[in-house]
């Protein structure tokens, strides 16, 4: 199960200028390229675990950048998966382990511990998703 997004957006631009500018933008973002053909353009986040404390909260962890030849406009389609599924599993197990811990001790209020987590979840999702489309602006200009 993946959380996948697909946004998109025409351009002007000749297939081979976009490509060159979603090359540059992984190169730039640090991502690493899965595959490249004449109208797809696959990346992926390899170093997740090696990155700064804020900076995992604005890293998609895989996309793809698709071109679609129109007659004199290029759509670029860009599909991405911003939060990878074991961190929710991961969120969900935190919060699971807080709720029994503090009902089995009658303090109710103990899983209001989990609220952080929750809460940086939905923030990074947010925040993923304007970055994606901040990615697309990028490269259909």
């Amino acid at each position: 199960m993946k959380l996948k997004y697909k946004i998109a957006e025409t351009t002007s631009l000749s297939s081979e200028d976009i490509i060159n500018k979603i090359l540059l933008l992984i190169e730039e973002k640090k991502y690493g390229i899965v595959n490249v053909t004449n109208s797809q353009v696959s990346f992926d986040d390899k170093r997740r675990l090696i990155v700064g404390n804020w900076e995992h909260a604005s890293r998609l962890h895989s996309g793809t950048f698709e071109i679609i030849n129109n007659s004199n406009t290029n759509i670029v389609v860009f599909e991405y998966l911003p939060i990878p599924v074991f961190e929710f599993i991961w969120v969900g197990i935190l919060v699971l382990a807080f709720n029994i811990m503090a009902f089995s001790d009658s303090a109710y209020f103990a899983g209001l511990f989990t609220i952080p987590f929750i809460g940086l979840l939905i923030f990074k999702h947010y925040n993923l998703k304007n970055k994606a489309k901040e990615m697309l602006s990028t490269v259909s200009t």
